[in-house]
């Protein structure tokens, strides 16, 4: 396994903010918030790097690919209901019952 690059006793002035950062990150998880995603995903890369034996390469790069793939989904649908609001579909409501027709339409039996 690699090293940390920084010698221990520095790495103890760094524990306050890497808690600090820590919780920061996991509101963000329990809030879904997919907004600060990317944020979440350079302190995955910075934590490992820190400490390398925290993830395996493969999780960490599951972890990566995951909140990448969060981040797209959450732009996706944020576009389709822009496109429905410029088409002029202006309650929730309605663009929730065009989904259940939509999604109800390509469903296989």
């Amino acid at each position: 396994m690699a090293e940390s690059p920084f010698p221990l006793p520095s790495l103890g002035l760094l524990v306050p903010p890497l808690r600090m950062m820590s919780a920061v990150m996991w509101q963000v998880v329990r809030q879904g918030n997919t907004k600060h995603y990317g944020k979440l995903e350079e302190f995955v890369s910075m934590v490992t790097e820190v400490v390398p034996e925290l993830l395996s390469n493969r999780q960490r790069w599951l972890l990566i690919l995951a909140l990448r793939g969060r981040v797209r989904d959450s732009q996706l649908i944020s576009g389709i209901f822009l496109l429905l609001k410029s088409l002029g579909v202006k309650s929730v409501k309605k663009i929730n019952v065009m989904y259940s027709v939509h999604s109800e339409s390509i469903q296989t039996p």
